[in-house]
C-alpha cells in the first residue's frame, strides 16, 4: 500500500494535462480522461481504486477498536465487528493481485516478439467472443429443450441447472461417472451427443480456423505496432531523465566525429558506426558518389550523369550474376525434363548480353 502516493501522482498529474485541454472521451451521459484509453493506465487507475477501499477495509483498523473480545490482540483480524468485511476484503486482495500482474505486462515491450504477440492477442479477442456467444446461444437452446424433456437426471431438471450442466460439460468437468449416472434414456444421450458434436467439433474447429487465419493477416501489422509501442515507451523514458545525465549520454556518443567509410575515408558526422564483414554485403560498383567543389549549403547540388558513366562491362556482370541467381531458384524447382530448356534460355540470354555490350563499346566499333 505504500504505492498509494505514487499512483496518487500519476493520475493527478494526467488528469491535470487532459482536463483543462478538452482531452475527454464521452461514455454514454459521462466523459472521462483520454488518457484512460491506454490499458496500462487503466490498470493504474484500477489498482489505486483497490488500494484506498483495502486502506479503508482494513481488518486491523477496524478490530483496534472492537474493544474487548475472545482472541484480542494488536494485530488480530478476527473480530465481531469485522467479520462482515472479511470477504469485500479478500475480493479487493483478489484484484490487486491481479492488477498487479497486468502493470506487470507491460514489460513485454522489451522484446518485439512478445510485444507483437501481446497485441495479437488483443485484436483476436473479438473472435473468442464470437465464439462464447455462439456457445452461449446453445447452452440455453439446448438447456430449454432439456428442461422440457422428461427424463430421471436431476442435472438437467430445470433450466439454470441444466444450463450449468452443459456449461461444465462443454469444458469437460463432468467425469464419464457422473455421465454413466445418467441412466438409459436415449433421448438424452442423443441430445447430449449432438450438443458436444457442435460445441467441441464444429464450434472449436471454426474457432480455430478464425484465429490462424486472423493471427496470419495481422502479424505483420501487430509488430509495426509493437514498434510504435517502444518508441513510445522509449520517448515517455526520456521525459524522465535529468538533463545533466542527458548531456552526459549525448556527450558519450561523439556524435559530432565524422565518420570513416573506409580506412582514411572520412565521411559525414552524425551517426553511429558499425563494423561488419565485407562478403555480408557485396557491392560490385560504388554506391557513395563524390563531387568535388566547394561543399558550402548555397551552391547547387551538381547534376548527376546518367548513360557515358556506366561501364557496358558492369552492366554485363550484373547481368550475368542475375541470369545465374534465377537459374538457382528454378532449377531447385524444375524437374530433370525442363534441364534442356533452361540452358537454353540461359545461353539465349547471355548471347544476347554479349552483342549488347558489342554494339554500345566504342571499341569493336
Amino acid at each position: 500500500q505504500g504505492n498509494i502516493p505514487l499512483l496518487l501522482m500519476h493520475n493527478f498529474m494526467q488528469m491535470r494535462a487532459n482536463f483543462p485541454d478538452g482531452k475527454t472521451v464521452k461514455f454514454w451521459r459521462l466523459r472521462y480522461p483520454m488518457y484512460l484509453q491506454k490499458a496500462n493506465n487503466l490498470y493504474k487507475m484500477g489498482l489505486l481504486i483497490c488500494l484506498s477501499l483495502m486502506c479503508l477495509l482494513d481488518l486491523i483498523l477496524w478490530c483496534l477498536s472492537a474493544g474487548d473480545f475472545q482472541g484480542a490482540g494488536l494485530f488480530t483480524q478476527k473480530c465481531p465487528r469485522a467479520s462482515g468485511l472479511r470477504d469485500v476484503y479478500s475480493v479487493l486482495s483478489m484484484l490487486t493481485s491481479l492488477f498487479y500482474w497486468l502493470i506487470l505486462g507491460s514489460l513485454s515491450g522489451l522484446s518485439m516478439r512478445v510485444s507483437a504477440y501481446c497485441l495479437l492477442c488483443g485484436q483476436v479477442i473479438g473472435e473468442l467472443g464470437l465464439f462464447l456467444v455462439s456457445m452461449a446461444f446453445l447452452i440455453l437452446s439446448f438447456a430449454s429443450s432439456l428442461s422440457a424433456l422428461e427424463h430421471s437426471s436431476w442435472a438437467f431438471s430445470g433450466l439454470p441447472r441444466a444450463a450449468l450442466s452443459l456449461w461444465e460439460l462443454s469444458l469437460g468437468m463432468i467425469s464419464s461417472k457422473q455421465l454413466h449416472s445418467l441412466g438409459d434414456d436415449f433421448t438424452l444421450y442423443l441430445a447430449l451427443s449432438i450438443f458436444v458434436t457442435l460445441v467441441l467439433i464444429f464450434l472449436l474447429s471454426l474457432l480455430v480456423a478464425q484465429l490462424n487465419q486472423a493471427s496470419d493477416s495481422r502479424y505483420d501489422e501487430m509488430l509495426g505496432f509493437a514498434r510504435l509501442h517502444r518508441c513510445d515507451s522509449v520517448v515517455a523514458l526520456v521525459e524522465t531523465i535529468s538533463k545533466k545525465k542527458w548531456n552526459t549520454f549525448q556527450e558519450n556518443l561523439h556524435l559530432w566525429e565524422r565518420l570513416e567509410f573506409n580506412a582514411g575515408d572520412v565521411g559525414i558526422a552524425g551517426g553511429l558506426q558499425v563494423l561488419e564483414p565485407a562478403v555480408n554485403h557485396p557491392t560490385a560498383s560504388e554506391t557513395i558518389k563524390r563531387y568535388g567543389g566547394t561543399s558550402s549549403v548555397e551552391m547547387p547540388w551538381p547534376e548527376e550523369r546518367t548513360g557515358g558513366d556506366v561501364d557496358p562491362f558492369e552492366e554485363l556482370e550484373r547481368d550475368m550474376l542475375d541470369i545465374i541467381r534465377d537459374s538457382s531458384r528454378s532449377s531447385k524447382r524444375a524437374t530433370r525434363s525442363h534441364k534442356s530448356k533452361t540452358s537454353t534460355v540461359i545461353s539465349a540470354a547471355l548471347s544476347q548480353a554479349l552483342s549488347s555490350v558489342r554494339e554500345s563499346d566504342p571499341a569493336e566499333k
